[in-house]
């Protein structure tokens, strides 16, 4: 051969190549094709100018380019390490504000918890944005991160058939994610990432449970999303979680049904029936679960039945006082200012507690027109009980040290007429209250034991040997209206904890801040000038200032 360090450089740059796709995680084929014929060509040259290779092992240059090829094998093999390392050792950082590329929390629970297989197809529309295809594969990667059960592939409808026909029911449209584990299909609502998990929760927990609402007392109307004071939009976010949803009448029934899971009263308006409080009362014995919402000044038996299971239910509204700092005070360097009192008080993350239903939230939430549910100091055997919201305790920069930040306000007529205040020895001071759960060991209650007792011959039902009962003051806060501000996740975390899933308890969904630059027409123009005039001259005249100087120097 005449030129045979053309071998030579023909193969360095093909084991360049090779290492550089691998260290970009290309296909293994794709890699190892330049890999392997690199080598193979610097091993031919090294045998047919052998002569040529053992000559110039001697000279000083050969030596140094010695040195350098053994630091360059030296950073290679640095970074084939970090690679290697980082397959099984990754880890990712999101700088974004309000960690909008770190999936939530409730995504992260359900996705470590999958013990079966889960895959995405997406069929992307070919009319569509190229970068749709990026901005799914970037989202679901994420899922992958967190557990590699989760699978996606891209398919195309067009030339695809055999995919198509499988998922003809649910392809109606394109784009689409379809979610598939097993036999179970869903399609996702859209490409956001809590429809992405609501599908996954379907696909995956094939176990329907049922949830009743109570009706025949006034109770909050759970069809349609159009009334302000339903919950219309709470029976759609518990469907999407694969619950089912329905409606109860239990005074024309003779007690609740067996398969419910949860039974839920929403503000009732009139009492219930003594019929009603004894079948509810059984139904909590045997093993079942409860969520009542109450508002003030309604259904006083439902409020004295619940003392019971040691809780108090005041005849009271909670006030909660601000501080709203006028001009003056502003100029004399204070923030004092004129005392303002409202009946919507407003729980942020400080009030919420520790328990798993609202340890993670940090959203403040309003409940407007509440009432006080105490715990009572003494409670009866095998109960326990915890206190689940709370109002706030002091009150920052008061005028008079005796004002509270919040209380439990009797005078119910005064209220009525704007002139509430608190009084000593007659209000409840706060934190107040505001809802509590109640869980009860069936096999130390003495009620529940003898329930157990009754039915144990008719039946073998195996019962679980805890049943829970969850009072709030306040039904406001999982309306239509209500749901804005958390969106329903802590009426749905309420429920989830109830009936033990607690995979599935989340915190509010990440708002996306906005990020968006807007500039006025002259600002426009203004970059305009300097990116296509301005810069180019700038360049155009460093040009020539330095081919100036070059020849005054020569």
């Amino acid at each position: 051969m005449k030129n045979k360090s053309f071998i030579w450089m023909l193969g360095v740059a093909a084991f360049v190549v090779g290492l550089l796709l691998r260290i970009a995680q290309v296909n293994l084929t794709a890699s190892s094709i330049p890999l392997l014929g690199g080598a193979l060509l610097i091993l031919i040259y090294l045998v047919v100018d052998y002569k040529a290779v053992l000559s110039g092992l001697g000279q000083r240059s050969t030596q140094y380019g010695a040195v350098q090829a053994v630091l360059v094998v030296i950073v290679l093999g640095i970074l084939c390490f970090i690679l290697a390392y980082s397959h099984s050792h990754s880890k990712r950082f999101d700088l974004s504000q309000n960690k909008r590329f770190t999936l939530d929390l409730q995504t992260r629970n359900v996705v470590a918890s999958l013990k079966e297989e889960v895959t995405i197809y997406c069929f992307p529309d070919p009319m569509a944005a190229p970068f749709w295809k990026d901005q799914i594969s970037d989202l679901l990667k994420q899922y992958q991160h967190v557990n590699d059960k989760v699978k996606f592939q891209f398919v195309d409808y067009m030339k695809e058939h055999g995919k198509a026909q499988e998922f003809r029911n649910e392809l109606y449209s394109v784009p689409a994610l379809i979610v598939k584990c097993g036999a179970n299909k869903e399609r996702t609502r859209s490409e956001k990432e809590e429809d992405i998990t609501n599908a996954i929760i379907k696909v995956t927990h094939t176990e329907e449970k049922s949830l009743y609402f109570l009706t025949g007392h006034g109770e909050r109307d759970i069809n349609g999303e159009t009334d302000a004071f339903g919950m219309g939009i709470i029976k759609r976010l518990l469907e999407d979680k694969r619950y089912s949803v329905k409606e109860f009448e239990m005074s024309r029934q003779q007690g609740i049904p067996e398969d419910c899971a949860v039974l839920v009263i929403a503000a009732p308006q009139t009492d219930l029936f003594e019929h009603e409080l004894t079948a509810l009362e059984r139904y909590l014995n045997l093993g079942g679960n409860v969520i009542v919402l109450l508002e003030p000044e309604t259904a006083p038996q439902l409020a004295a039945w619940l003392a019971k299971y040691g809780l108090k239910v005041g005849n009271d509204i909670i006030c909660e006082a601000e501080v709203q700092a006028d001009i003056a005070s502003l100029l004399q360097g204070k923030l004092s200012g004129r005392l303002s009192v409202s009946t919507a008080p407003v729980i942020g993350k400080r009030n919420y507690g520790t328990h798993e239903i609202t340890r993670d939230f940090d959203l403040a939430t309003q409940y407007p027109s509440s009432r006080s549910v105490s715990v009572t100091d003494t409670l009866p055997a095998g109960i326990t009980a915890d206190k689940i919201l709370e109002t706030k305790g002091e009150l920052e920069n008061a005028p008079d040290a005796s004002i509270p930040g919040s209380w439990a306000e009797t005078d119910l007529e005064m209220l009525r007429q704007q002139q509430a205040q608190y009084d000593e020895g007659v209000d409840m001071k706060g934190p107040v209250t505001l809802a509590a759960l109640v869980t009860i060991d069936r096999h130390n209650f003495e009620p529940a034991k003898a329930a157990e007792a009754a039915v144990a011959s008719a039946t073998d039902i195996q019962r679980p040997d805890k049943s829970r009962l969850l009072v709030f003051g306040d039904s406001d806060f999982a309306t239509n209206s209500g749901v804005r501000y958390d969106r329903g996740v802590l009426f749905t975390n309420c429920i989830n904890y109830l009936i033990g899933a607690k995979d599935l308890i989340t915190v509010p969904p990440k708002q996306s801040a906005d990020t968006s630059l807007t500039l006025s027409k002259t600002e426009v123009r203004l970059i305009q000038v300097i990116v296509l005039a301005i810069w180019p001259l700038v360049v155009i005249a460093v040009g020539i200032g330095v081919g100036i100087r070059r020849r005054r120097s020569a």
